[in-house]
């Protein structure tokens, strides 16, 4: 059985409740000769309220007992850290045979089944060969994957096979294909197909080339224009997210890919509340990035929150594009709690003089506290950054500023 400690830290660092530099510290700590054990070392330095910690250990806790992961851990192992050898074991996946180029690279359940350490570029899993570990989670994997049939590119997102056997999880990640699967528009991933194979439940969706936004965010400061250019696309893929019934609740840079033309698309619905479906959100329970997070969200009422929600996100964004930092930083997601629910927001023109009044009034309504005060909708959100765009097209470059060396880029 997995190691449930382990799997504990996974899942927090997943969902942004810890960093994984304060996990790996912690790891260290309770890797002392007396040392205290590392869920409950994580759960303190992070500040986690008691019931969310308890629940978090609990999934932990069901992860281990669904038996399909390896004892070793191998199955939340990051691909190419030294974990996979010529000697893994292999399996055989779907009906494709292994080409030339891979003939050790197979997944599956043919000499025995298959788990997260067998995957590697190279594997044939069904109609796809997997190319390059995209990004990984508390829950699953993605990878860039070559459609053999169809030759092209596309991602593939995998639920770890320990998480398969969690009901709670598996309906969760089918209904983010699903409900994305109903979206068409140029500024959202689409998705193509959803399976099960090997073990493995995955959907296939675009492959978006270009980096994501938090990516050029480290290397880059945008200029006004281009940062308004990006936030109107990402509010124009939320309005047909919400028009589908769709609430992202985890909308951040890094979710935002910008393809080799420089249009914003949305991925990675995997927190979405679907209100065109039945479900429900414990009460208390945390969903979405501490930083980017309403303060409905915040305040333990995820399974109320309506679109404004993603609109209090994309002013979140764009405060952090304009500014160099979120809207509210700390040493720990507490403190960030605290101030999305009791901080005062100092407008993005006290730190950036030369924004243009309507941009910074536009980004505070959006962080409002109260979502009454906010806009409306995506519909409304977009109208005024066309205006804004209007307003400084012509007008003198206002670059943002640069991240602060003591906030980072949170």
């Amino acid at each position: 059985m997995p190691d449930v400690d382990s799997l504990f830290v996974e899942l927090a660092v997943a969902r942004g409740l810890t960093s994984k530099e304060l996990a790996d510290d912690c790891a260290r700590q309770a890797a002392r000769p007396g040392g205290e054990r590392l869920a409950v070392l994580v759960a303190r330095r992070a500040q986690l309220a008691p019931e969310l910690a308890r629940r978090l250990l609990a999934e932990a806790e069901a992860l281990a007992r669904s038996g399909e992961a390896s004892s070793s851990g191998d199955w939340v192992r990051p691909v190419g850290s030294g974990g996979v050898s010529a000697s893994t074991p292999s399996a055989t996946a779907g009906r494709g045979a292994p080409s030339a180029s891979t003939p050790s690279a197979t997944a599956g359940g043919g000499a025995g089944r298959a788990t997260l350490a067998s995957l590697r570029p190279g594997t044939v899993f069904g109609r796809f060969r997997l190319e390059e570990e995209l990004g990984r989670g508390g829950m699953g994997v993605v990878w860039r994957a070559r459609q053999r049939d169809l030759d092209r590119d596309v991602a593939l997102k995998m639920l770890l096979p320990g998480a398969v056997s969690n009901e709670r999880l598996r309906q969760r990640f089918l209904a983010e294909a699903k409900a994305v699967a109903r979206l068409t528009h140029p500024n959202v991933v689409t998705v193509h197909e959803a399976g099960e194979l090997s073990g493995f439940l995955y959907f296939s969706m675009d492959y978006v080339a270009g980096p994501s936004l938090a990516q050029l965010l480290k290397t880059r400061v945008l200029p006004l224009e281009r940062a308004l250019e990006i936030a109107l696309g990402v509010c124009e893929g939320l309005g047909a997210a919400h028009e589908a019934g769709l609430v992202h609740r985890d909308l951040k840079p890094a979710n935002v890919l910008l393809d080799p033309r420089g249009v914003p698309r949305i991925t990675d619905f995997g927190i979405a509340k679907d209100t065109t479906r039945a479900g429900k959100t414990l009460p208390g329970e945390l969903l979405g990035t501490p930083s980017y997070m309403s303060p409905e969200q915040a305040d333990g009422r995820s399974g109320s929150v309506d679109a404004r929600a993603d609109l209090y996100a994309l002013g979140a964004i764009l405060y952090r594009v304009l500014t160099g930092s979120p809207p509210f930083t700390g040493q720990s997601n507490y403190e960030i709690l605290q101030g999305i629910l009791k901080g005062e927001l100092v407008p993005p023109r006290k730190l950036v003089s030369e924004l243009p009044p309507s941009v910074d009034a536009l980004v505070v309504r959006c962080l409002a506290r109260r979502p009454e005060d906010r806009f409306p909708s995506a519909a409304a959100l977009a109208a005024a950054l066309r205006q804004a765009l209007a307003e400084v097209g012509g007008g003198a470059p206002v670059r943002a500023a640069p991240p602060s060396p003591a906030k980072g880029w949170g």
